[in-house]
């Protein structure tokens, strides 16, 4: 059978070539075909039930229900839905690669055109989403049912590798890497495996390793499934792990022991670092103390013997646009040197300073590993022991010259002093070997000054003769090379004390034995001896008693009276302007009156209960009295009117005082007026006259002042009032 050359049979060409078995049915049909010239009608019912299976990043499997056309083709389109449709007659270019078949419209392109109902479609971009739609049709001059067709939509799954990291320490075999992985799929059960680059993998989503290597790794992360994606992923930046120098610290010629004397210490700096481009590095070297130097081959110079840490610290350091940085990555070494001590520096004396008397100097060197020694003790005399000893005949200063040397080859000579000083006198005076309790302090005279009393009550030089007791006295010089003290003896004689007693009272005439317990001689104040008297009168009475000639003097007074005895006056009548004096003397007695007051005599010018308390040391005594106050002046008669018309009766205005007498009176008119003032006459009684004229009748006001003696005391009263003038 030949194919007319037309653009479909150039497709159908194509489509035979590469399936056998269907060359075969369409050879037949074609023939039948043409034999028959009937062409096949459009077909009515569309595909249906579209599924896929076997999804990844780059392929798809479809599968569906065939329709009742006897071909389907199945056109793909990417972001968006299928807007084409095939056109009749015409025959399209099938490739299960999407992109490779016939295009209708715009990115509308044919996956498949069959008679069969799957398709596996390739060449997709992951993480995409594709539209099918499928068409039947009736074969070889196709008829499209395009009014019925079925459509799918999908997205192809994605794998985007991504990691990041991070580091708390970037130095060889102390850094810790953390891998932070950042992919993102859209399927899931992937494991990851980081590929470290140094031989070495893991396992994980997030990961942590530590280098014991330095250098720049690229670190790769593989992932497994990929679904068709890129399955690896290295990251754009290496880790770069900084190398860690070696620290070696030496001393040249590995000389690290010398004698102190001429001693040079050379250092140097053999540290080591990995071969790392711009790596390099910086050393410190620590001598002793605050000596340091960043020098990398230093010498130095030791004042002093003894074994030294010397302490080494390099760092790598890392350059980049002209700078040089530091890295923190250190290694830190140490070695010691020995200064070997000269060998008469371990001088040892058992008391540079000694006094002359008994002294006696021990000289030693305690260095060790001597082979030879001598001692020049600058008196003369020499000595070739280790450990001398020597007493000098005289004081002074004298220089000690010691020469050694040591199995090591070192030799020294040094040299000490040592003092002889004259002895001390600690003697002092002012201190009797007796004295009485309470005598006066003492003054201590000691004749070196500068040293200290103890032993008994002293302060400072004075000694203080209480309590009473048996002291030694020392008088120490503290004095650091030749100290001395001297003692003395001192009795406190204790005082002859005794007590007589508290004052007391002899009454209505008692006597009273006074006795002194005291050892010593007794006298009295009343010429007596003896440790008891009995004594009948009052006074004061001192006691002496002398003990070894410490003196001690008590005494007492004695009252000597009766009880008290108080009589007040009997119950009585006060007038209104009088007073009374209430009397309780008793000789040598306290009072206390029912008023508070504490005198034996108190005045009283109102009514109420008096009374009062007598004490002394006989005894005690009390009265009462009640006084009657009245408001009336008892102590004066007042005429209401008199009558002065010459007939002798009233004739005059006089007011009559008892037991007292007139002072003033002034006798006024109703207007106000005075007519009548006893000051100018030194009368006290009125005659009704002003200026010898007779007074108009009426009411006439006085003023009257008198006195009043009450006891020892005079009392002032002024009354007012009036009186009425008659004719």
């Amino acid at each position: 059978m030949v194919l007319a050359n037309k653009p479909e049979n150039a497709v159908l060409k194509r489509y035979l070539c590469h399936n056998l078995p269907m060359r075969l049915l369409v050879l037949l049909m074609v023939l039948f075909a043409g034999f028959t010239g009937v062409k096949a009608a459009e077909p009515t019912m569309p595909s249906s039930n579209l599924q896929i299976g076997g999804l990844t990043c780059i392929a798809v499997n479809l599968s569906f229900t065939k329709g009742d056309g006897s071909w389907r083709i199945v056109l793909m389109k990417q972001g968006s839905s299928v807007d084409a449709v095939p056109a009749d007659g015409t025959k399209y270019t099938a490739f299960s690669a999407f992109g490779a078949g016939s295009q209708i419209g715009t990115g509308n392109y044919v996956v498949y055109d069959n008679i069969g109902n799957t398709v596996t479609i390739t060449g997709l971009l992951p993480g995409n989403t594709y539209h099918f739609t499928v068409f039947e049709h009736d074969g070889i001059d196709p008829d499209y049912l395009i009014s019925k067709s079925a459509s799918l939509s999908f997205t192809t799954h994605s794998l985007k590798l991504d990691f990041s990291f991070s580091r708390t320490d970037s130095c060889e075999k102390t850094n810790k890497v953390a891998f932070n992985n950042k992919s993102q799929a859209s399927f899931g059960w992937i494991t990851y495996t980081w590929l470290y680059r140094d031989g070495n993998k893991d396992t994980g989503v997030n990961t942590t390793y530590t280098y014991n290597a330095s250098g720049n790794y690229a670190v790769q992360l593989i992932a497994s499934p990929s679904m068709g994606c890129n399955n690896s992923y290295t990251g754009p930046t290496s880790v770069f792990i900084v190398p860690r120098p070696k620290s070696t610290p030496t001393v040249r010629n590995w000389d690290t022991a010398q004698c102190l004397n001429g001693n040079h210490f050379y250092f140097e700096d053999k540290t080591t670092i990995p071969p790392i481009p711009r790596c390099g590095k910086r050393v410190m070297w620590y001598l002793g103390g605050a000596d340091s130097t960043t020098f990398p081959n230093p010498d130095r110079y030791f004042t002093s013997a003894g074994k030294f840490k010397i302490f080494f610290r390099s760092e790598t350091t890392y350059g980049l646009d002209g700078k040089v940085f530091n890295t923190g990555c250190t290694d830190t070494a140490s070695i010691f040197v020995r200064v070997i001590a000269n060998p008469s520096s371990g001088l040892k004396i058992n008391d540079p300073i000694q006094c002359l008397k008994n002294n006696n100097f021990a000289f030693q060197n305690s260095t060790g590993n001597l082979v030879y020694y001598r001692w020049y003790f600058g008196d003369g005399d020499s000595s070739t022991f280790q450990n001398a000893i020597h007493s000098y005949a005289d004081t002074g200063i004298y220089r000690v010259i010691h020469s050694a040397r040591s199995k090591e080859g070192c030799s020294s000579r040094d040299t000490i002093y040592v003092h002889v000083r004259a002895n001390i006198s600690a003697t002092f005076t002012g201190l009797p070997s007796f004295a009485c309790e309470n005598s006066p302090s003492m003054t201590l005279a000691p004749g070196t000054p500068g040293g200290l009393f103890s032993g008994g009550p002293v302060s400072g030089n004075t000694f203080i003769c209480s309590p009473p007791g048996n002291y030694t006295i020392k008088y120490t010089i503290p004095d650091a090379d030749c100290p001395d003290s001297t003692t003395a003896a001192i009795k406190i004689h204790p005082l002859p004390r005794f007590n007589l007693g508290r004052d007391t009272n002899l009454c209505n005439g008692s006597s009273l034995t006074l006795n002194v317990t005291a050892p010593g001689t007794v006298s009295w104040n009343t010429g007596q001896s003896g440790n008891a008297i009995t004594v009948s009168s009052g006074g004061v009475f001192r006691a002496s008693a002398d003990d070894m000639g410490c003196i001690w003097i008590d005494s007492l007074k004695i009252f000597l009276g009766d009880a008290p005895i108080v009589v007040l006056p009997t119950d009585t009548l006060l007038c209104r302007g009088g007073m009374m004096k209430l009397t309780a003397t008793w000789p040598q007695s306290h009072y206390h009156w029912s008023t508070g007051q504490t005198d034996s005599v108190i005045y009283v010018t109102k009514g109420g209960n008096y009374s009062v308390t007598v004490t002394n040391p006989c005894g005690v005594a009390t009265d009462a009295v009640t006084v009657r106050y009245q408001e009336e002046l008892c102590d004066l008669f007042i005429p209401t009117a008199f009558t002065p018309n010459n007939d002798d009766k009233n004739n005059d205005f006089q007011i009559f005082v008892r037991g007292g007498k007139p002072i003033l009176m002034l006798i006024y008119n109703h207007w106000g007026g005075k007519v009548f003032d006893s000051r100018e006459k030194g009368i006290y009684k009125w005659n009704g006259k002003i200026a010898e004229q007779d007074c108009m009748e009426g009411i006439y006001q006085y003023v009257f002042q008198y006195e009043m003696p009450v006891g020892n005391r005079v009392r002032r009263n002024s009354i007012k009032g009036s009186v009425l003038l008659m004719r």
